[in-house]
């Protein structure tokens, strides 16, 4: 008793984001407290499916289709939200679990938004010129690689404008 009172205790306090939801209907039975403040959910987490909270239409499938098995259905990012809010990036890990002799699916979350935004801007960096917002020749040089072997595939035509500005050196210093 006094095991199970500590592990309440601790899963109120940790900062994942903690839903224990019924298989048969997806409706959550339980929603821990950094959820329940993320998701704006208050505490009556039963009104909410689990596979409501996922953007993403395929990860949603994937969720409702875990029916047979036990372990980790899904393990991805993921796009999250409540209906009508604003939606945040997640790395989202469900598994189908037994409680007693019930199927239940067991989701932890953990909000990576600001990861996210922080490696999209880095990703933008590596392969931007920060003057112009143009594609650095490292990129375009990739990209005109991928390009060519696109053609080789068998890809639609494309062409490429090549500009040769006399003096550009100038203007660009």
């Amino acid at each position: 008793r006094q095991s199970e009172e500590r592990f309440r205790v601790l899963n109120e306090l940790l900062p994942a984001l903690v839903m224990l939801a019924r298989e048969e209907d997806g409706r959550l039975v339980y929603a821990n407290q950094a959820c329940r403040d993320r998701l704006s959910i208050g505490d009556d987490a039963t009104q909410f499916r689990l596979g409501d909270l996922v953007e993403d239409a395929t990860l949603r499938a994937r969720i409702a289709a875990a029916s047979q098995g036990l372990g980790t259905i899904l393990n991805e990012s993921a796009r999250l939200q409540v209906p009508g809010q604003d939606s945040f990036w997640a790395t989202l890990s469900v598994s189908r679990i037994l409680l007693g002799e019930q199927a239940h699916l067991l989701a932890v979350a953990n909000d990576i938004t600001e990861l996210r935004v922080l490696s999209e801007e880095l990703s933008y960096q590596a392969s931007h010129d920060s003057l112009t917002s143009l594609y650095n020749r490292r990129e375009f040089e990739r990209r005109l690689s991928a390009a060519i072997a696109a053609q080789d595939a068998g890809a639609p035509p494309s062409a490429l404008l090549y500009m040769d500005l006399d003096q550009f050196k100038l203007i660009n210093d």
